[in-house]
This record gives C-alpha cells, structure tokens and sequence, in this order.
C-alpha cells in the first residue's frame, strides 16, 4: 500500500513458524530493525509484542522492558493488537508505566482488559462458531452487512462478572 514497514524484532523464537514468517515480512520488503528506534521518527505504531496469553505477574523481562518503557513515553499514536502489550488481559494496565494505545484492535472477541481502555476500539473476525458464542455467554457487536472489521463501544460487549 505504498508505506515502508519497519519490524522491531529483538529476539528471535527457536520455532521454525516464526522463522518462516519472519522470512516472509524480509521478502516483501519489510525492514528489520537490530536495535530500538526512536519511536518518534514514525507516524503509528502497530503493538503486537505478546499474546493473549501472556501473564505479567514474573515482570517483563529485557529487552521488551525496555521497548515497553519507550512505547509507554512516546507521543507516536499505538495501535495494539488484542491487548496493549504487557497488560494483563483480565485486569488491565500493570503499572503507570503500562502502554496506552490510541487504538485497540480484538481479535475474535473483546478481551476483559478493554474494560480499562479509553481508546477506539475495534474487533476483527466474525468467525468465531454459534455454538462458541453459546458455550462461553459472549455477546459481541454485530457486523455490518459483510463486513469483518467493526468500531465498537463497551457498551456493545458483556463480559461474565467471573472475569
């Protein structure tokens, strides 16, 4: 689309999926970064550092503590994936030091730490099965005609008060 990619990619899982994908973002022209930038020189940034599933409660460990720390002071607008990179995805924000995004896009369904997010919020992938949505009690926004990309509100989404 005519813009230049830069991945931060401090360190390298042993997986050969990964290897893969990484391979793949090199040949499409995308640019790897050896060291941190200055986040400024940028006009987004896309935070997709962790998972879902990542737990805070061990700290975060060097060097994404460091790119944490510099993502949480820059003015650059965040867009994070599923959940700010090192919030806890029930609980939210793990300290004053904790990224906040402008944007924050779901993948699937909202996780509970957007409960804690003042931001715009998106959700992507109206694939998730009937009998899923039944299973867990989840109500989520409905997309517009074939769309699979929506701006939702909380008040759009219900989580289950066990959370």
């Amino acid at each position: 689309m005519g813009r230049q990619i830069d991945l931060l990619y401090p360190k390298r899982p042993k997986k050969q999926i990964y290897e893969d994908l990484f391979v793949a973002a090199s040949r499409s022209g995308v640019c790897v970064l050896d060291g941190q930038p200055s986040y400024e020189d940028y006009s987004q940034i896309v935070d997709a550092i962790f998972g879902f599933s990542f737990d805070p409660s061990g700290g975060i460990r060097a060097p994404f503590d460091e790119i944490i720390n510099g993502l949480a002071r820059t003015g650059t607008p965040i867009l994070s994936v599923d959940s700010p990179s090192g919030w806890d995805v029930n609980a939210g924000p793990v300290s004053k030091n904790s990224i906040n995004p402008q944007v924050n896009i779901s993948l699937s369904a909202p996780k509970p730490s957007i409960k804690h997010f003042n931001g715009r919020n998106f959700l992507g992938g109206r694939f998730i099965p009937q009998s899923i949505i039944e299973e867990f009690n989840l109500r989520l926004p409905e997309y517009p005609n074939e769309e699979f990309i929506l701006e939702f509100s909380l008040d759009d989404v219900i989580f289950d008060e066990q959370e």
